[in-house]
Order: structure tokens, then sequence, then C-alpha cells
């Protein structure tokens, strides 16, 4: 019998039980203490506490040596290689449940360290410890994102049961990211006392204990079902053509570009939006706290949607278009002028943003049959990597595009902005991410793979499998 057949014969359609599920998707509630974290609340800390200015920020993200986008840049060649490494990893507990693991160390570390930091130092050292601290969070980051994303397509490959393993993911995810919006200011300010700089650094501490007990309890409670390839030694040639042949994962990796661009970008704003819009950063954990229970409900909803719709990408379209017109209406209200209309609006967002986060990862695993089918290669982890790239960039394009339109317009740390300047604050936390989603939404009209073209894929793929197809690897 030839190694492919009997590779093949393992059961793959699994049903996940509920608690299981709820396991896999604790993984990224802990990756969201480090993630949202960063992100959310990485750049007021350099600029309120850390002390350096908003145009040196600006400069750091967008210059070349000088830049956090340089790091991000250095994604382009990170998440490619995590990908393809951890594709051909071969252990006792499977390719990708190890880099979750391992991995959560250095990550955690680096997370700590780039909250460690001090006001006194000299702008040089302070830009220089920027950029290292943040370039190694990145890298380290990755060696667990992208190996926990790559997991879902190879824990089952019943389409109804990665809906689920997506939906928990997101759900527990959201949850994780609207709650630490509720806690992060009142818990620097409790930690510290009065000292910001020690209250940073001892949330992050608390913060990255909570991920790495998530990254254990990840590897100890899944198992990988779906088979590595035979040939899993693709020349970057033929990976690079399968994934540029695989129309569904393009428009999932556009839609992750726009996502990451909006979602994160808007993310960056929330304590600028409050603090400087609004005069009150504390109003941010109201905002937050309102929007918990209807994020958690359009996040466990989007399965009970797609059972009845049968497009994972159209479900998420409407989460998307939703979500973005909600934020546009919010640039005409206040939570001081006008809060039950601002909240309303605040609430409808929330529950269409939970739906279009479990459909944005949702759509992903699928794409990875349907390309295995159209070209012969499976490559699991490489494809999670340029979904992963396709979010940073999104990330780094929005935040970078932020510091420097601000720091043009004359942002000073702590003090009263000019009109011009909160406008555009307010503008970048509703309108821009408002287009944006919606345009987003746009994307995801065009993915067209539902339950039944995913089914006829998988019974095609068996099919070369009875018959020894030597195309398929």
């Amino acid at each position: 019998m030839k190694e492919t057949e009997s590779i093949q014969t393992v059961d793959t359609n699994i049903k996940i039980p509920f608690w299981k599920a709820a396991c896999f998707g604790l993984g990224d509630f802990g990756n969201n203490f480090v993630w949202t974290f960063v992100g959310s609340y990485l750049m007021i800390f350099y600029t309120d506490v850390f002390g350096i200015p908003m145009a040196a920020v600006s400069l750091l993200m967008l210059i070349c040596r000088k830049t956090l986008l340089m790091a991000r840049a250095g994604d382009a060649i990170n998440d490619p290689i995590i990908g393809g490494l951890s594709d051909r990893t071969r252990t006792r507990w499977g390719r990708y449940r190890p880099w979750v693991l391992l991995m959560s160390f250095p990550t955690a570390i680096i997370t700590v360290l780039t909250f460690w930091a001090h006001p006194d130092w000299s702008n040089t050292s302070k830009i220089v410890y920027m950029y290292v601290t943040y370039a190694l969070l990145v890298f380290c980051y990755t060696g667990v994102n992208i190996p926990y994303s790559a997991m879902t397509s190879v824990l089952t490959q019943n389409t109804d049961e990665r809906a689920k393993l997506s939906t928990m993911r997101i759900t527990l995810a959201n949850i994780s990211i609207a709650g630490i919006g509720i806690i992060v200011i009142p818990m620097v300010s409790a930690l510290g006392k009065g000292d910001a700089a020690m209250g940073y650094r001892l949330t992050a501490v608390i913060f990255v204990l909570i991920f790495m007990c998530c990254s254990a309890v990840v590897f100890a409670t899944q198992k990988e079902v779906v088979p590595p390839p035979v040939k899993h030694k693709y020349p970057l040639r033929v990976q690079f053509k399968s994934m540029l042949a695989n129309r569904p994962f393009l428009i999932a990796f556009c839609g992750q570009l726009l996502w990451g661009f909006f979602i994160h970008g808007r993310g960056s704003m929330y304590t600028y939006y409050f603090k400087y819009v609004q005069g009150d950063a504390g109003l941010m954990s109201l905002y937050n706290l309102v929007g918990l229970v209807p994020l958690v409900a359009g996040c466990y909803l989007f399965k009970a949607w797609y059972n009845v719709d049968g497009n994972k990408g159209r479900v998420t379209a409407y989460g998307c278009i939703g979500a973005g017109i909600a934020m546009i209406l919010m640039r005409f209200t206040s939570p001081i002028g006008s809060p039950v209309l601002f909240y309303a609006l605040c609430a409808i967002s929330k529950f269409f943003e939970g739906v279009l986060a479990s459909g944005i990862y949702g759509v992903i695993p699928d794409t990875v049959e349907y390309g295995q089918l159209k070209t012969g290669v499976r490559n699991d982890g490489f494809l999670s990597a340029f979904i992963s790239l396709g979010n940073k960039f999104g990330i780094a394009l929005g935040s970078a595009g932020v510091a420097a339109i601000l720091a043009v317009l004359g942002f000073q740390a702590n003090v009263t902005q000019t009109p011009l300047v909160s406008g555009t604050i307010n503008n970048f936390f509703t309108v821009i991410p408002g287009i944006l989603s919606v345009l987003c939404g746009i994307v995801f009209l065009f993915y067209k793979i539902d339950r039944k073209t995913f089914n006829d894929i998988l019974s095609k793929l068996n099919d070369k499998v009875q018959s020894n197809d030597p195309d398929l690897v």
C-alpha cells in the first residue's frame, strides 16, 4: 500500500465536543492579552508615558531604519518562514501544537520588556529600545499565532465543525479584546499608583501569564487529525504559484488586509478618542462594557447565520457592511452630548463586528482544500502565514498613517488638541474605519465556497485518494 493511501485512511470528519472547541478558543483568548494590549495601548504608551513625540513614532512607523513598519516588513520574510517551518514540523504532538506552546515563552518575555521603559532615557535610547523590542515581539508572536491559526484546518475536515471552532475562537478572542478595553486603564492606575510606566509594566506581566496558560491548554487538549502531505518540501515558487491560483484564499487575504487596517487602526485610536476628543479616557471602559454583550452575541450567532445562508463569505460581508454603517453614523453622535444614540450605535457596530470577526477567520480553513484540489499542494501553515501577513500590513498601514497624519497636524501629548487634530482623531475612530469596513464587505461578496461546494471539493479529493492520483500531494 502506498504511503498516501495509508495516511488518508484516517477519519478526518471529526465532530468537535463543545469543551474541546472552547479549549481551542482559549488560544486566541490568551493571544489577545498580548496582541490587543500591544495594538491598542503601545502607541499611547510611547507618546504619553515613554515620552516619545508623535513625529518620532510616525517616523519609526514609516521610514526604513527608524520604523516599526520595517519590523512589519520583516514579516514578509518571518511569516512565510514560520509557516513553512511549521508545515514541515513532524513530532508526536503534530505539526503546529509544539509551536504554540514553545514560542509562548519568548513571546511573554519580550512583551514585558516592550513595556519596560523609562521616561528619563535619552530619545536615542528610547527609539533604539522601541525598535528592537517591538521587532522581536512581532517575530516571537508570529511563532505562536501562525501555527495556532493553521490548526483549524487540521483538527477536522468538517466545514460545520470548522465554523464552530472559528466561532468559539473569535468569541473568546473578542471577550478578551473587550475585557482588555474595560480593565487596562483602571489596572494601570491601580497597579502603578501614580507611576504609569510601572502600571503598564505590571499589567503586561499579568497579561502574559494569562497568555502562557492559555497556550498550554491548547497544547494539552487538541489533536491534529488531518495528516500532513507525503510530499511536503515544496519549492517556494511552487507554494507561491499555488497560493496565487487559489482565488478564495486571495479574497480572504484582501479581507484580512482591510480588516487589519480598519479594526486595529481604529483600535489604536480608542484611548486618543476618549482622552482628547471626549475629554475622559475613562469613558473607554464604559464603551467596551456596553459593546461586550453585542460583540459576543455577534461572534456566537455567526454559525447560526451561516447555517441558514450556507456561505461563510457572504455572512462575513453582511457583518462588515453593518459594522461600517454604524461606525460612520457614530461620527454624528457623542457619549456626552447624545449618549443614548452613541451607545446604541456602539452596540450595533459591536454586534456586526462580532459576526465579521468570526467569519473573517471562518472562511480561511476551507480555502486549504480548495487549493489542494486545484493545484495538488496542501500548505496550511504557508497560507496561514500570508493571512497573518495581510492582517499585519493592514495594522501597520493603519497605525502608521494615523501617526503620521496626527504628527503633521501638530499633535502634542497630554495637552488640549486643536479642533483640526481632535476632528481628525474623531474621523479615524468613526468615518474612515466605517468606509473601509464596507469595502471589506464588498470584497467578501465574491467568496463563492458555500457548504455544497466545499463538500464537493472533499468528495473529489477522496476520489483522487482512492485512485492513487499522483498529483495529490
